[in-house]
């Protein structure tokens, strides 16, 4: 198993286990809209992208002065950027998207 569904409940669980509260874009699928009431026990706050706007199939993570970004699909691996120029940049881009009228609560 790469990235799949026993790797990341055990990663929600760590993140929540220690309060670490994110910001979670995702697709609007019936599967994503399934597990949005978990949010407020899971630290996490989700909004949505329509499949018009654009296909996510990345995971995205910044914290600290790291980037990590995740590829979860078949050809999982991930990349780990400790830059803090970076990271602060990414911060700013992921604002914008935030702050966005194309997701969805």
């Amino acid at each position: 198993e790469k990235f799949g569904e026993h790797w990341m409940d055990e990663f929600i669980q760590k993140r929540s286990h220690r309060k670490i509260f994110i910001q979670s874009i995702c697709h609007d699928t019936p599967f994503d809209r399934y597990l949005e009431p978990l949010d407020k026990k899971q630290y996490r706050m989700t909004k949505f992208i329509s499949e018009k706007t654009g296909k996510m199939f990345s995971c995205i993570d910044i914290y600290e002065d790291k980037l990590l970004i995740l590829n979860l699909s078949s050809d999982a691996f991930g990349i780990l950027i400790e830059n803090a120029a970076i990271v602060e940049t990414m911060k700013t881009i992921h604002r914008l998207a935030w702050n966005s009228r194309l997701l969805k609560k």
